[in-house]
Order: C-alpha cells, then sequence, then structure tokens
C-alpha cells in the first residue's frame, strides 16, 4: 500500500461483464467464437461506467476479445467525457488450447487429467495441447501493464511528466489473467491466484507510483479487490457446473 502523501497513478482494473458464454457454461479463453456480452453483463458495464461518469478518464484499454471489447464500449458510451479505447493483446485471457469454445462438461469428459492437473494449480507448462502456462500467462499480463503505465506515466519520454494527476486509466480484462496479475502485485505465489476472487463485472484499484504497482487500501485498511457494490442487483458470476 502507499501512504497518502506518495503520488501515484490509480489504476482500475476490470473483469469483463456476464459474458453468453458464461451463462451458456462454455469454457471461453482465447476462442475467437466468443460471441461477447449477456443482457446481464451488458447491464454490468453500464453500471461500471455510471460509477465512472464523472471521473476524469484518461484511457481505457482492453483485451481485444469481444467480451472485453464490448464490456470497454459500454462503459466509454456511459461516461460524461468520452475517451480512447485501446486494444492490448497483452491483455487477453488465458488460453486452454484445445478446450477453449467447448462446454465445461466436455472439458472435464474429454480432457480429465488436463483438467485436473489444472485443478492441481500445475504453473509450468500448459494443461491443454495448443494452451499457455499460467506461469507464462501471468509474465505476458504483468509486462502489458508494466509497459501501459511506464507509457502513460511519461516516464519513458518525459520524467519532468511522470503522474497525469486526477485522471484515471481503465484496463478491462479478464478473470483468470487479473488473477495472475494480482497475485503478482501482492507478491503471492503464482498458484495462490486460485485463492483470488473476481467475479463479472467487478473492479480492482490500483496504484502505480513510476516502479512498481500497488493494490490501493480503502479507509479500513482493506484491499481494494474484486469490488462488485456499483453492481446492485446487477451482480452475478455464474459457477462452472460439472
Amino acid at each position: 500500500m502507499l501512504t497518502p502523501d506518495i503520488p501515484a497513478q490509480e489504476i482500475w482494473l476490470i473483469r469483463h461483464g456476464v459474458s453468453i458464454w458464461n451463462i451458456e457454461q462454455i469454457h471461453q479463453g482465447q476462442s475467437p467464437r466468443d460471441p461477447g456480452l449477456a443482457p446481464e453483463g451488458k447491464n454490468q458495464a453500464s453500471a461500471i461506467g455510471a460509477k465512472l461518469k464523472s471521473e476524469r478518464i484518461l484511457s481505457i484499454h482492453a483485451s481485444p476479445l469481444p467480451r472485453a471489447m464490448e464490456t470497454a464500449g459500454i462503459i466509454n458510451d456511459n461516461l460524461e467525457n468520452r475517451t480512447n479505447i485501446f486494444y492490448e493483446s497483452g491483455l487477453k485471457e488465458i488460453s486452454h488450447g484445445v478446450a477453449d469454445g467447448i462446454s465445461y462438461q466436455a472439458v472435464f469428459k474429454d480432457y480429465t487429467d488436463n483438467w485436473k492437473a489444472w485443478l492441481g494449480r500445475e504453473m509450468e507448462k500448459s494443461c491443454f495441447p495448443g494452451g499457455e502456462s499460467q506461469a507464462r500467462a501471468q509474465t505476458r499480463m504483468t509486462r502489458t501493464m508494466f509497459l501501459l503505465a511506464c507509457h502513460l506515466s511519461g516516464k519513458i519520454k518525459s520524467p519532468q511528466n511522470f503522474y497525469r494527476q486526477n485522471y484515471k486509466i481503465i484496463v478491462v480484462a479478464h478473470g483468470g489473467v487479473n488473477k495472475l496479475f494480482l497475485a503478482h502485485v501482492l507478491g503471492l505465489p503464482v498458484k495462490d491466484n486460485f485463492d483470488i476472487h473476481q467475479e463479472n463485472g467487478c473492479i480492482n484499484i490500483l496504484l502505480w507510483d513510476g516502479e512498481k504497482f500497488l493494490v490501493k487500501a480503502d479507509d479500513h485498511g482493506k484491499p481494494m479487490i474484486n469490488l462488485t457494490d456499483h453492481l446492485n442487483e446487477h451482480r452475478m458470476s455464474p459457477n462452472i457446473m460439472i
């Protein structure tokens, strides 16, 4: 955490809203057939936009997968002052290769040993053919966030203009990579990302001090991770049913 007298850039890391495949219990990953948000997910994205409506948003950065792109667009549409949206491939969800785009029931039936390796928190190698390891996905996500923060803070081109005071940066990504990145920020082992919750439409508030990310704490000292109060009746994250 940071003390109040240290200047820092505030970055809101958001999980996309509920997707059609979340509800249909289909593993999404990086499938090109991703159909985007369900109506509930669109409501969640609108609720995030309403919360941010009067804030000064410098820019929005999103995964180029449809469910994240759609969430980012709806958030932007609800802002008083719309901003630019940039799509970053490094923010994509972790890929499970052959398992992307098929039902969880089929994954469990056809790739039982792979699924068990995943649940067993295998970090260093891909659990599914054609996929990526969690360790690699964490490195990719962390590098993307670091480069994004460095560029936007102006450190690379103008150290004198290091902070963009009173502006927020919005990042819209996915549950899996969000948890992996938060584990890195919190100094946890990669495998412990399983213990970090990320509901659809949640907000995580981070601080970038020019060298590293930290998790912002609320007035009671509680880390501002997986915030969902803004969703009210739109709070919804379907559980995986096997």
